[in-house]
């Protein structure tokens, strides 16, 4: 009997051990997508000279009913100063790993994106026609036009879940944090470099 409890405790501890780094790989491929998709964004909008929108949709807005954020590129057709954007979605929506949310908060004095007001967007080529996502836009010279500010931007990436429709980030034992990558915007050149 004792030997049996031994066996299913080490098991059970190895499991935990597996689910904890299989979560720390889809934080890492969620960092390194959305790092991609920002510099796919920003080079479209140089490359077609048209202002550009990289979409993240939360999952309460999304209409899949899981938790998994998207992320598409959009190419604007008119911003108006106050209502819906309209545009074209460029490609398939890209979808972050269960297991990662995007949590808000200042880093180091800087803006977060998930602080910034969602905006609303109208795309006639896509099932979903409208819906409230966080944008980073790009001008067509390749500059940030959305959020407005001066200061870069930052997205922060950790592992957790969504609980009644929020993130909710996972802490680690004897931790009052959670694990987290950031990914810092510049907002001239909108190059994205990692803060850690």
């Amino acid at each position: 009997m004792m030997a049996a409890l031994a066996i299913v405790s080490i098991l059970t501890l190895a499991g935990f051990s597996m689910i904890r780094s299989s979560r720390s790989h889809a934080r890492q491929a969620a960092t390194d997508l959305l790092e991609s998709m920002i510099e796919q964004a920003r080079v479209t909008a140089i490359t077609s000279r048209s202002q550009v929108i990289l979409a993240i949709v939360e999952p309460r807005n999304f209409t899949a009913h899981d938790t998994q954020y998207r992320l598409g590129i959009v190419k604007v057709e008119s911003w108006p100063e106050d209502g819906v954007i309209t545009g074209t979605l460029l490609n398939r929506w890209k979808n972050l790993e269960t297991g990662v949310v995007l949590i808000g908060g200042e880093v180091n004095g800087l803006q977060n994106l998930l602080d910034s007001k969602p905006i609303e967007i109208e795309c006639s080529n896509i099932k979903i026609k409208r819906m409230m996502v966080h944008a980073i836009a790009f001008n067509s010279r390749g500059g940030l036009q959305y959020p407005p500010g001066s200061a870069p931007l930052v997205v922060c990436i950790t592992e957790g879940s969504h609980r009644n429709g929020r993130p909710v980030p996972d802490h680690r034992a004897n931790a009052n944090t959670a694990t987290k990558n950031e990914i810092k915007i510049c907002r001239v050149s909108s190059r994205c470099y990692r803060l850690n």
